[in-house]
């Protein structure tokens, strides 16, 4: 199939609001007759006089320089706050010679970024060229769409990148572009409910497919029931006959909440049925680069163990356990993935960058929607991001003591510093859990052990000690709302599975389970105290929940 023919497949997909978004070049010139136009060929363009744009001079932007201090050290070992002896870098933005008027460090220096690139509106809405440069080198470094594979090594030129403000706004930008009421969306059952506030803009309908909640590594299954995803697709009409056949499917393969984690295979199962059924899909993946493992920090026994040498082993060895749960891109043989990524989880969510790789068909129809909606992306954040990617090669090459390491080594370096921080947090919090009365003694719970990202998934054991709850979806609603109640009188703030489901009279029997991130306590005492304290929330509420010590009156 051509490109123009799978361009015009693609057509099918698009909402019907898509192509009445049209912002009007009211900043262009002509058309020209042709004497005219040669006249104006004849003038010198960089003498323009320039009369039209609401553009601001630069002269008066007020901040001319931007100075950055980061760094790649998190206290290797510490869970809490990083040490003294912190390994920084100290970059320039802007202005050379009031950098230099600033400079207090012999080891700063000018980024080379003039100021008016960062505050001035951008030439393209979709971000920054030197941003999307960046995001292309990363999807090479990491190998998404797997080019070692002989087969794959020219399908990347089919594929675009452009830069949005995080997740969010790429799935409000992809649901605008995808969805109208003649269209339906497959969400797994427990998501992040950003994603349907985003479908319900658009008059857009919506459908879960299941998960598999008993998926581990060592069992090897499906966080996702395919089995159940090929009937449902199979039959649509006898699952929802009021609803139109589905388009796209969410997904997010490092799951929120449940931890589950699509591998490869996993992926290529979904995208084998999607394929089938000519339906898209959305790729959620702002956690996939936090790999919580403790392989990767291993020195082998066998190996040498100078710095440097150290560093390019775990490196391979972190590669390849990403490459365990590659992008649904290095499957797309047909075009049909979207995929969304986000600095917010790993680097600075207040930054607002994210990324959407896509085929050029879609690519070319969400810039026009940001054109028509958002707009630029902070200037500022792009090339903070940018410069403090570039900077910490500085990092690693100081660190490692040498003068040369592959571009964007030391990006990689930071997130095994990061993914390595949460493991050790994960350890604390899980070896904390399995020592509370509640599980060691009452088995209460159990936990689903992550992977990969940040969060962690405590089953309650509802099924032998409070059957009664799973009668209903009314009956689970109420009984995970007192465990709310059990969390907050313990000042533990969590998340119930029951607000995450996306349709609860689908999935309210797999709703008993409380989402918790190892991400924002202070430190290793705080894990702790947040495990005991759990431990006694959920021993209380079994205790107390439809017995008459129940101390409530449940609202909902």
């Amino acid at each position: 199939m051509t490109i123009e023919q799978k361009h015009h497949q693609f057509q099918q997909y698009l909402s019907r609001k898509d192509s009445k978004r049209y912002l009007p070049a009211f900043w262009e010139h002509g058309p020209f007759p042709e004497n005219l136009n040669k006249k104006l060929n004849l003038l010198d363009p960089k003498k323009q006089i320039l009369l039209s744009s609401g553009v601001p001079n630069k002269e008066l932007f007020s901040i001319k320089n931007i100075s950055v201090n980061h760094t790649l050290d998190l206290g290797h070992e510490n869970v809490g706050i990083p040490g003294d002896h912190v390994l920084t870098n100290t970059f320039h933005i802007g202005d050379e010679s009031f950098s230099k008027h600033m400079s207090t460090k012999d080891k700063d220096y000018n980024s080379n970024v003039p100021i008016e690139s960062v505050f001035e509106y951008a030439d393209q809405t979709y971000g920054l060229s030197s941003t999307i440069e960046l995001f292309n080198k990363l999807v090479t470094k990491f190998n998404y769409f797997r080019e070692d594979i002989l087969d794959n090594n020219q399908r990347k030129i089919n594929y675009e990148t452009i830069i949005t403000s995080g997740t969010s706004a790429s799935c409000f930008y992809l649901t605008q572009m995808l969805l109208d009421e003649n269209k339906t969306i497959l969400i797994e059952e427990f998501t992040y409910p950003v994603i349907i506030a985003n479908v319900n803009m658009t008059d857009g309908h919506y459908a879960p497919f299941n998960l598999n909640m008993h998926a581990t590594e060592e069992n090897g299954q499906n966080p996702i029931d395919v089995e159940y995803l090929n009937t449902l697709l199979s039959n649509w009409d006898s699952f929802y006959p009021n609803k139109p056949y589905p388009t796209c499917l969410y997904t997010i393969p490092v799951q929120n909440p449940t931890g589950l984690v699509q591998s490869s295979e996993h992926r290529q199962e979904v995208y084998d049925i999607c394929k089938k059924f000519n339906v898209l899909i959305i790729e959620d993946d702002p956690y996939g680069n936090i790999l919580l493992t403790d392989e990767v920090n291993k020195v082998k026994d066998n190996e040498d163990k100078s710095p440097y040498n150290a560093f390019v082993n775990q490196k391979n060895d972190y590669l390849k356990k990403l490459e365990s749960a590659a992008s649904y891109l290095s499957i797309d043989t047909e075009g049909i993935v979207l995929r969304c990524e986000s600095v917010s989880k790993v680097f600075a969510p207040g930054l607002r960058v994210g990324v959407i790789i896509a085929n050029k068909f879609f690519i070319d129809r969400l810039k026009n929607i940001i054109e028509c909606t958002t707009r630029e992306i902070s200037g500022p954040s792009m090339t903070m991001f940018n410069e403090c990617c570039y900077g910490m090669d500085v990092l690693l090459k100081r660190q490692l003591q040498v003068d040369n390491i592959d571009r964007l080594d030391g990006w990689i370096q930071w997130l095994m510093n990061l993914s390595h921080r949460y493991k050790l947090r994960q350890d604390i919090l899980l070896s904390s859990l399995y020592n509370t009365k509640a599980y060691k003694d009452k088995k209460l719970f159990e936990c689903i052990e992550p992977k990969f990202g940040m969060f962690l998934c405590i089953k309650l054991n509802l099924e032998t000690l409070k059957p009664q709850v799973l009668e209903s979806s009314l009956s689970m609603q109420k009984c995970m709302q007192y465990m709310d109640y059990k969390l907050l009188e313990h000042n533990l703030s969590a998340i119930v599975g029951t607000k995450l489901s996306i349709d609860l009279d689908h999935s309210y029997k797999k709703s008993g389970f409380i989402r918790v991130t190892v991400a924002q306590a202070t430190g290793k005492e705080q894990l702790q105290l947040a495990a005991h304290e759990l431990g006694k929330a959920i021993e209380e509420f079994f205790d107390e929940y439809l017995t008459p010590s129940q101390e409530y009156e449940v609202l909902l």
